[in-house]
């Protein structure tokens, strides 16, 4: 039984039902206090549960579980209700499970314990080691100055350039809907300085959440523009930005630039990998030249691993390992920087 367990076991029978109450555990109308604990533990003791819950707090919840954090020894009835407020008595807890004060708040996760007084010591409050040691490290990244201010989103720019070119002519499609090599080469040359490689790539991300859109349809071996295009087009582009964003993390279309990473995706939840890739940059700071060699090691410990059972495992059982190495999961990121990201005008 790990120390977190052992502290929860030590907790009064009042204490650990308002927890459970709190945190909406389920607990038999019958059990002893054996199961009762069972319970405590598999609700709450475990790395990715505390990254979530610790996601939902407030910053200011989050600054003191910091601060305690670096309390090994915990903190006195007094010190704690000067700096977090009252906690009350455990009768008035299990009366009423919900917090009057911040204090109150991290003892109802079933995170802040208080500790039976131990000559010399007084009755004290504190984290769990395990706790301690799985709250995510505060994101700190070096700045290297004033990112400079970026353009049109290519994404954006390249949706324009292939339903003007589909409206003067219909756009070659291969037999899986890939757009020809002769297609290319015109959107090339609209798109250019862009790379040729990279606008590729860019045409072909762009097609299917254009389809999605029912901006562009197929017939036969061509794709046709449809009557929507134009209010598409008439719209501003912060407006095609979010269209193109939502269109992208909804799409059932496998994301090309990730197939030389990881050939096999059978077991990965696509929609749920793009919302955390855009929660990861999200969490960057706004303006800010950052280098993207070890940004993924940083991200990682603040927000936990890209990979885990809720990207994964969920067409069959669940998974218990982290499904990828921290080597792949950073080249994964560092293509999705590179890519799809950049293309939608997420980061620069």
């Amino acid at each position: 039984m790990n120390r977190w367990a052992m502290m929860l076991a030590d907790l009064p029978a009042e204490l650990q039902r308002a927890i459970a109450r709190s945190q909406r555990i389920s607990l038999p109308r019958r059990h002893d206090a054996t199961e009762r604990v069972r319970r405590l533990r598999a609700a709450l003791c475990h790395a990715r549960t505390v990254c979530v819950t610790y996601a939902a707090l407030d910053p200011d919840e989050q600054a003191a579980l910091q601060h305690l954090r670096q309390c090994h020894g915990g903190l006195t009835q007094d010190e704690l209700t000067r700096h977090y407020g009252l906690v009350r008595p455990v009768a008035q807890l299990a009366a009423d499970p919900h917090p009057h004060s911040l204090a109150e708040r991290l003892v109802l996760l079933g995170w802040l314990l208080p500790r039976p007084a131990t000559p010399p010591r007084t009755r004290r409050f504190l984290l769990p080691p395990e706790l301690r040691a799985w709250l995510p490290q505060p994101l700190q990244l070096p700045s290297h100055g004033a990112a400079p201010r970026t353009g049109l989103p290519l994404a954006v720019r390249a949706t324009a350039t292939l339903l003007c070119a589909a409206a003067q002519r219909p756009l070659d499609a291969c037999a899986d809907g890939r757009l020809r090599r002769i297609s290319l080469r015109v959107l090339a040359r609209r798109l250019a300085p862009l790379a040729v490689p990279e606008s590729n790539a860019l045409c072909q991300f762009v097609l299917p959440l254009l389809v999605d859109l029912g901006l562009l349809v197929r017939r036969r071996d061509t794709w046709e523009l449809t009557p929507v295009a134009a209010r598409f087009l008439a719209r501003s582009q912060a407006e095609q930005q979010a269209q193109l964003e939502h269109a992208w993390l909804r799409t059932p279309t496998p994301d090309a630039w990730l197939t030389p990473l990881v050939p096999k995706r059978a077991s990965i939840d696509l929609p749920v990998l793009r919302r955390r890739l855009c929660q990861w940059v999200a969490a960057l700071p706004l303006d800010q030249l950052l280098l993207p060699d070890g940004l993924y090691a940083t991200l990682a410990a603040t927000l936990g691993p890209l990979a885990d059972p809720h990207t994964h495992g969920w067409r069959f059982r669940p998974i218990t390992r982290v499904p990828w190495q921290p080597r792949r999961a950073a080249a994964v990121f560092s293509a999705a920087l590179r890519g799809p990201l950049h293309w939608l005008g997420l980061v620069g």
